[in-house]
């Protein structure tokens, strides 16, 4: 978070107005002292640094060496067919059916 208010030339009091919290908050968010914040603040503090939540909850891989932002895990993007999710699906059980017992079944005149 500092090193994208940084970037974009805002100091702590700056951010802090735009985001509508105490000068504290933000130097305690950039120095890791505040773990937690509301998600209208997460989202307010987005907005402010011009960045996403997922970006501002760590979800990059490459967040501490200042290079282009590259997501990790799951904000990679990754498509079903790039993980080949459809070779995952549970087998399907063959059944065979009979014409007369799928005709019972299917006008509700089967007897149990």
């Amino acid at each position: 978070m500092k090193r994208r208010r940084e970037h974009l030339g805002l100091t702590q009091d700056e951010l802090a107005q735009k985001v509508r919290v105490r000068r504290p908050t933000i130097s305690e968010l950039e120095n890791h002292r505040r773990k937690t914040v509301s998600s209208e603040v997460l989202r307010r503090l987005a907005l402010a640094l011009s960045c996403t939540a997922d970006y501002l909850l760590g979800m990059y891989a490459d967040e501490d060496e200042g290079s282009e932002l590259e997501p990790a895990g799951a904000a990679s993007g990754y498509s079903p067919e790039a993980l080949e999710l459809s070779n995952l699906e549970a087998p399907r059980k063959q059944t065979t059916h009979t014409r007369a017992s799928s005709t019972r079944a299917t006008h509700g005149t089967e007897k149990v």
